[in-house]
């Protein structure tokens, strides 16, 4: 069984690249993150729309998540802050 602690540790050595001294956990991206027995869903609100760098950060919570004992996939949902 994967524990929500453990994810969440993961994700806060996940940076944001334009500011590396921030976690993206540090920076408030992180919505939620569940898991349904070996799969994580992680929802990541991006600083602003159309930042440059999700792909890079998308990247890095898919390794960061997929490296905890237990998980099997990960699903990342970019949501916007609504208007």
């Amino acid at each position: 069984m994967v524990r929500e602690e453990a994810l969440w540790k993961a994700l806060e050595t996940v940076t944001d690249p334009e500011i590396p001294s921030l976690s993206v956990v540090e920076m408030g991206m992180i919505k939620r993150v569940e898991a349904e027995g070996p799969e994580v869903r992680v929802e990541v609100r991006p600083t602003f729309v159309g930042c440059p760098a999700l792909d890079i950060i998308r990247r890095d919570i898919h390794g960061a998540l997929s490296a905890v004992e237990g998980v099997e996939s990960v699903e990342i949902r970019f949501v916007h802050a609504p208007p």
